[in-house]
Formats: structure tokens, C-alpha cells, sequence
């Protein structure tokens, strides 16, 4: 009768040791199974982008020109970016300039239809030219340019905190561009698509 006593004080204890183990291995593993951290909140947008007409460009190719007057008579569309240094002192950046809901006639997907993004940088006077034809224009989106604080070299982009009223003046251009060949074909023809300014940030 002890034994059997002794028996059933033992199974208890040992039963009630076991589950404050386990509890015990449980709370362990719960509030240690590890985090990931991050900046929280908003912190506010890097770049400030005003259209000087509207954001959609609709283009009809006419007369075909040569190179040497693009930024005299080709079709263009201006817009200005703005960092915003309150925000983006502390990160790096970078910005896609995208053209997106494109619609372009077939004829048009040939590198006699061209178009050249020029950004000049109000404060250091630099400029940067993404130059491209219609032969990349072939899905519904696509990005022409990219700049970045972090970019080697000739970097338009580049951040003076003490020049609050920096900012980068970007032209697109579009046109035909004289090939020495009837290009009857090529003129008339329509290109349409939205300029989106997407931006990222990474905290320095």
C-alpha cells in the first residue's frame, strides 16, 4: 500500500515537473523566435514630381528629322523632380523613370522611332541623357531611365544638403529619325504612354 502510495506521489510529481518543462520550453521559444526590424511610420515622400503639362504624352510622327535637331523640333514633354532634403537627408535613393500604359502602333517598334530623356541638375548644371528607340517599346511598361545618390561617374543625382532649392529638370523627347530610306510607312503613326516617377529609399 506505501509502494503504491509512493508510486502514485512520484507519477504526480514527475507529471507536474513535466508540464512546467514544458511550458517553460514553450514561453522560451514563443517570445524568443526572433524579429525584423525596420523603419516604421511614414517617413514622407524623397521626391517631388511636377508635370509641366500633363503626365500622358500622345504622339503622331511626322516629317522625319536628323539627330543634330532633336532638342529644336522634335516633340517633347517637360516635367521637374524635386528631392525633398527633410526626408532623404539620411538615405540614399533611387528613381526609375518609367513609361507605362503604352500604346504604340506596330510600325513604330523599330529604331527609327526615338526618344531621348535629358535631366539637367538645377544647382551643378550637370545633365544626363537616356537615349533608347522603339525597338525596346514592346511590352506595357518600361523604364527608360534610372538615377541614384549612389551612382559612380556622371551622377545628375546627386544630393546638396545645403541647396534647398535643388531640383532636376527632365525633357523627353520623341521623334522619326531620318534613315536615308522612304519611311512613308512610319509617319502617321501614334504613340501614346504615361511618365511615372517610382522612387525607393534605403536608411544609410
Amino acid at each position: 500500500m506505501k509502494f503504491r502510495k509512493l508510486m502514485l506521489v512520484l507519477t504526480f510529481t514527475v507529471s507536474i515537473i513535466f508540464v512546467t518543462v514544458i511550458g517553460a520550453t514553450y514561453a522560451y521559444y514563443s517570445t524568443s523566435g526572433g524579429s525584423i526590424g525596420g523603419t516604421t511610420g511614414n517617413v514622407g515622400n524623397p521626391i517631388n514630381v511636377v508635370f509641366n503639362n500633363s503626365d500622358y504624352v500622345d504622339f503622331n510622327t511626322g516629317i522625319p528629322i536628323s539627330s543634330s535637331d532633336v532638342e529644336t523640333k522634335a516633340s517633347k514633354t517637360t516635367f521637374t523632380l524635386t528631392p525633398n532634403n527633410a526626408v532623404i537627408n539620411d538615405y540614399d535613393i533611387s528613381v526609375d523613370i518609367i513609361l507605362s500604359n503604352i500604346d504604340i502602333d506596330n510600325a513604330l517598334k523599330a529604331s527609327d522611332f526615338k526618344y531621348r530623356l535629358k535631366c539637367t541638375h538645377s544647382v551643378t548644371g550637370n545633365s544626363q541623357i537616356f537615349n533608347g528607340n522603339g525597338s525596346s517599346l514592346t511590352s506595357n511598361s518600361y523604364t527608360i531611365a534610372s538615377l541614384s545618390t549612389t551612382n559612380s561617374g556622371n551622377n545628375i543625382f546627386y544630393i546638396d544638403t545645403n541647396a534647398n532649392s535643388q531640383s532636376y529638370s527632365c525633357t523627353l523627347y520623341l521623334w522619326l529619325e531620318e534613315s536615308g530610306v522612304s519611311q512613308n510607312t512610319l509617319m502617321g503613326k501614334h504613340f501614346g504612354a504615361n511618365i511615372e516617377v517610382s522612387s525607393m529609399m534605403k536608411k544609410r
